[in-house]
């Protein structure tokens, strides 16, 4: 009987055993469903005014679960990840300036350019080097990659070296103002997820990041969560430890490291939106223009993409062509390259053959060499381009003066298509062409530029003067030149004058038999036919590059030519001369710089050209409308019927003690209409013009220190695939060199509204407060002379100058000043 109750006694215990690993299940089972109904109900994650973010109640960090707080880590290594291509080496330095600066959290730089770029990297490497030279700035290393930037390049970065990257495409931080670029190069922020400014916000409800351009993030405060992101941003390397393999683009990226946390965030977005790689920015407003320039390159639409038949007559005029030919291509447009054999006689034969040119920066081309009494239909049909012969190009480019079959060109000639003929001498330095719009093309036969050259007594300035000129590339246009002698020259100098031949245009000697002083020799020197008429004033002190009619070409185009939105009626010249110091201020000149005045100021491409209301005398050109108001002006001001010449109309300024200068009267013109001049701004104060600083009517003294205030390095002509000092290994395969004209913001001139403004003392301002200063200084002149202009009004009109009187008071008064 013992028995039964000891099995009693065993399954009440086995029993208590069940029922309490029962319980014990429910209660873990319960846990779970409540932890999955608290994260089921969890409210999307928003930043506090400190910058966590505020959950249920609740302060908490992104990636609570690792980091409590966001961490700052001041030791951290940074890799900056740094692409380049044949378009953004041009600007390397500009790009690598923030990343080299020290005070960063960068300690390497990785460039990843592909093997036909190394060549001339390492020499672009050494440039931007030398500006940091004896300071400690990153490592520097060059890795071979071949494509565009994606996250492909993770393969590449070693964890143990640096855990932190900086992920960058080709532009770098460039459109990136200061306050995110320190965010992103600074003491790196431990968010536990990636962090940039560019990307999609995760209210956005899904759009897509192809629409990404649309957004336009206003300037932050704090993070905002994302739910896409890209170059440029900072990630720690370990968050794709678990990724493999690794996503192919961005967005797939972004899509990963979503799965990654509670919030679906694919980073946070900090600081202000950079502008996209390529020119997508958004449009800028009217208060922004002056701190924002286009992208770089920027590939036409595809509705503007051009054609271009280009006609030489052998291989080596394709190779000096090819910074040109390349150009084209890398904008999309559309080149056939035809090589003529002129010694074929009334043959039949279409095409003798079909070479294939690659430059060093990876570029390549087709040449086709065709006999010149084929039928375009024929040529056409002949190169594999038959689908497309009916086709008319829209841009016939050939060689000027050559001996080509007579009908060949005509039958190129199809509707209205633009031909342009080019020297076959200057064929290496038109690389600055590719950047030219079908509206430009259109109206390159149009500008003519006039050059007026002023002498005196300096037979060996003028000498060097006209030798300049005499090197210059003019590319086929006709220029007309006007030598203007002061009636007490020299004997030397007359001598020079009457002897100089020129062989690009109509020349005209005029020499004055009464003396007229620099002033008038100046200003009479050169009045415009017509609005297509141009003048260039020249200085006997002067010494040109042998490129400055292709700057001056390419910015008449650019901005009186293009579209509407890029002409202004204040631009009143360019300028070949870039400033050096600035000589208006009352304390004396002081050095200037625009490109570091630009970095001070947060501008986005420090190399932008710019507008200053300082009119250049050391080589400009002048615009025709403005140099007749000028005229108008001058004789007004000279009345004295109103304002005596002794009146200050522009204050605060040197030039009202320049008595004789013409330039001190231009001043007061642009001062008070609001003009503006464009000034080039390349690097080392490389200039179309140069001011030797001659002695003269405004130069006593001359010493070394004084010269280098106003001397600066002129462009010089890149190699030709054909000189006689060629001392280059590549021999026959040599390509002709870029002229470095387009190193410019997105490799082209900037749109009128970006361009930066400047006032008379170099300082940043914007057109619309010059036209408030100048308003403001009109209403002044005009109340202080108001009752002068009432008391002399009987005496004007009893001597006949009722109607000067009235100018010039209408000039500075009336509703059309």
């Amino acid at each position: 009987m013992v028995k039964p109750a000891a099995d009693a006694s065993f399954w009440r215990h086995l029993f208590c055993l069940i029922l309490f690993v029962l319980v014990l299940s429910w209660r873990h089972w319960k846990g779970l469903v409540s932890q999955t109904a608290s994260y089921g109900m969890l409210k999307r994650p928003t930043f506090s005014a400190a910058g966590n973010i505020a959950e249920n109640g609740r302060q908490m960090s992104l990636g609570e679960h690792e980091h409590p707080h966001p961490a700052l880590l001041s030791n951290q290594r940074l890799t900056g990840v740094l692409p380049v291509s044949n378009v953004s080496i041009h600007q390397l330095t500009d790009i690598l300036t923030p990343l080299l600066d020290p005070g960063t959290a960068i300690r390497d730089v990785v460039l990843l350019a592909p093997p036909t770029l190394h060549r001339i990297l390492s020499d672009k490497l050494q440039q931007a080097l030398t500006k940091h030279e004896g300071q400690e700035h990153p490592e520097i290393s060059v890795k071979i990659w071949h494509d565009d930037i994606s996250p492909s390049v993770f393969r590449l970065l070693d964890l143990r070296a640096s855990p932190w990257a900086l992920i960058m495409r080709h532009d770098g931080l460039l459109g990136v103002d200061q306050q995110t670029r320190s965010i992103l190069v600074g003491d790196i922020t431990d968010w536990g997820l990636p962090y940039g400014p560019r990307g999609t916000p995760l209210r956005s409800n899904g759009t897509h990041p192809g629409c990404i351009v649309d957004w336009v993030h206003l300037p932050r405060s704090q993070p905002e969560l994302a739910s896409y992101l890209e170059p440029p941003f900072v990630i720690r390397l370990d968050t794709l430890s678990n990724l493999d393999p690794l996503p192919l683009t961005w967005k797939h990226l972004s899509e990963q490291i979503a799965l990654c946390n509670p919030w679906n965030a694919s980073g946070l977005l900090v600081g202000r939106q950079s502008a996209p790689e390529l020119g997508l920015a958004p449009p800028t407003s009217n208060a922004s223009r002056n701190a924002t320039v286009a992208a770089p390159l920027t590939p036409v639409p595809s509705q503007q993409r051009l054609r271009f038949d280009i006609l030489l007559s052998e291989k080596k005029d394709v190779q000096n062509l090819a910074p040109f030919l390349c150009g084209l291509l890398s904008r999309g447009h559309t080149v056939r390259v035809l090589v003529v054999d002129t010694n074929l006689q009334f043959t039949f034969n279409g095409i003798k053959r079909k070479t294939r040119l690659v430059t060093e920066e990876g570029c390549s081309f087709d040449l086709f060499t065709i006999n010149q009494y084929m039928r375009r239909k024929e040529i056409l049909r002949s190169i594999g381009d038959d689908g497309n012969y009916a086709l008319a190009s829209h841009v016939v480019i050939t060689l000027k003066s050559h001996n080509f079959a007579g009908f060949l060109l005509d039958t190129f000639r199809i509707g209205d298509n633009i031909l342009v003929e080019v020297p076959q001498q200057d064929l290496a330095y038109c690389d600055w062409m590719a950047s030219l719009t079908l509206q430009q093309w259109k109206n390159w036969h149009k500008p003519r530029i006039d050059i007026s050259v002023i002498t005196r007594d300096r037979p060996k300035s003028l000498a060097r003067l006209l030798k300049s000129l005499s090197a210059a590339r003019y590319f086929g246009d006709s220029i007309d030149l006007r030598l203007n002698v002061e009636q007490d020259c020299d004997f030397e100098t007359l001598r020079i004058s009457q002897g100089y031949m020129w062989p690009h245009g109509s020349f005209f000697l005029h020499h004055r038999i009464v003396h007229g002083g620099l002033l008038p020799a100046v200003v009479e020197s050169w009045y415009p036919r017509n609005n297509d008429t141009y003048g260039l004033l020249l200085e006997d002190d002067v010494e040109l590059s042998p490129l400055f009619y292709a700057w001056v070409k390419m910015a008449i185009l650019k901005y009186r030519y293009d579209s509407p939105v890029d002409q202004s009626p204040n631009l009143f010249g360019i300028s070949l001369y870039q400033q050096k110091h600035v000589e208006l201020r009352p304390e004396g000149r002081i050095p200037f710089n625009a490109r570091s005045l630009f970095s001070l100021q947060s501008l986005p491409f420090p190399s932008t050209p710019y507008l200053s209301q300082v009119p250049c005398s050391w080589g400009a050109v002048y615009f025709p409308e403005h140099w007749s108001i000028f005229h108008d002006y001058l004789l007004l001001r000279f009345s004295e019927t109103w304002l005596s010449m002794d009146d200050t109309v522009v204050p605060h300024v040197r030039s009202n003690n320049w008595l004789r200068s013409w330039k001190k009267f231009f001043i007061e013109l642009a001062y008070l209409k609001g003009y503006v001049m464009l000034y080039p701004n390349y690097e080392n104060y490389l200039s179309l013009s140069t001011n030797h600083l001659e002695y003269g009517s405004h130069v006593r003294t001359r010493t070394k220190e004084k010269q280098d205030l106003f001397e600066v390095p002129l462009f010089p002509l890149p190699r030709r695939n054909d000189d006689d000092d060629d001392d280059d290994d590549e021999g026959d395969n040599a390509m002709g060199k870029p002229t470095r004209l387009l190193e410019l913001p997105g490799m082209t001139l900037p749109r009128y509204r970006d361009l930066p403004v400047l006032n008379l003392t170099a300082s940043l301002t914007t057109e619309d407060d010059l036209v408030q200063a100048q308003q403001a200084r009109r209403a002044q002149l005009c109340a202080l002379h108001w009752q002068r202009s009432n008391t002399t009004s009987l005496s004007s009109l009893s001597s006949g100058n009722s109607q000067t009187h009235s100018s010039i008071r209408n000039f500075i008064c009336g509703d059309d000043a």
